[in-house]
């Protein structure tokens, strides 16, 4: 997380994709994995919103400024939220050259 805090407050545009947020889901129901084995801090047991909700906090606790950062979840079998989410991103990308272009 601090190489992702460094990258982002040298280039403070990123999109951080939460991939195979079912896959996380199911380990977490099935209490194959605890987040306090690698995050001594975290107290959310094994609730998956709270644990996805803390995962993004601890990437968005080490950027400098906020405005650029957009965190989009994405599912292993779900391909009609894959293309969703792949829109989105088009969608942010162009919106962010457009305001570069306009800001020259």
């Amino acid at each position: 997380i601090e190489l992702f805090g460094n990258i982002y407050n040298s280039f403070p545009q990123v999109i951080l994709l939460l991939n195979k947020c079912d896959i996380f889901k199911e380990k977490l129901k099935a209490r194959q994995g605890d987040l306090k084995t690698i995050f001594p801090e975290y107290t959310g047991g094994y609730d998956v919103k709270i644990a996805i909700e803390f995962i993004q906090e601890k990437f968005f606790s080490v950027c400098q400024d906020k405005g650029q950062f957009r965190v989009h979840h994405t599912y292993a079998i779900n391909n009609d939220h894959a293309l969703i989410v792949l829109d989105a991103i088009h969608q942010t990308v162009v919106g962010w050259g457009i305001t570069c272009y306009n800001g020259i």
